[in-house]
């Protein structure tokens, strides 16, 4: 098991690419799977069956939603606090346990609504 922190002054990165790969992109494609369900209700509710049901002026704000709620849910991240222990002559970044915390919890609940 090979484990290779990023130096100090890169954490920032790695801070970025653990937001966009876990929060954003899992809240992001929890809203956009509401939105798909939402979509089909309106269509087979309005009885013509027509995809278009939804303006593309409807469209953008539904997308801009999600992006600024997803973008939103990973603000706190960008506070946390890190800090480098050293473990057998190996260095390991470890963030704060309260951030690490809630960001699980929060994580938690996007997984299950997603999974639902």
């Amino acid at each position: 098991d090979v484990r290779v922190p990023p130096p100090a002054e890169h954490t920032w990165i790695f801070k970025i690419a653990y937001q966009t790969a876990n929060s954003f992109g899992a809240t992001a494609a929890t809203i956009g799977k509401l939105y798909i369900v939402i979509h089909r209700f309106v269509v087979i509710r309005s009885g013509i069956m027509a995809e278009e049901v939804w303006s593309s002026r409807v469209t953008s704000v539904l997308i801009l939603a999600a992006v600024i709620v997803s973008a939103g849910q990973c603000i706190p991240l960008f506070y946390c606090g890190h800090t480098f222990l050293n473990v057998g002559g190996k260095s390991i970044l470890f963030f704060d346990d309260e951030c690490v915390f809630t960001n699980k919890i929060l994580s938690s609940y996007i997984y299950f609504a997603y999974s639902a």
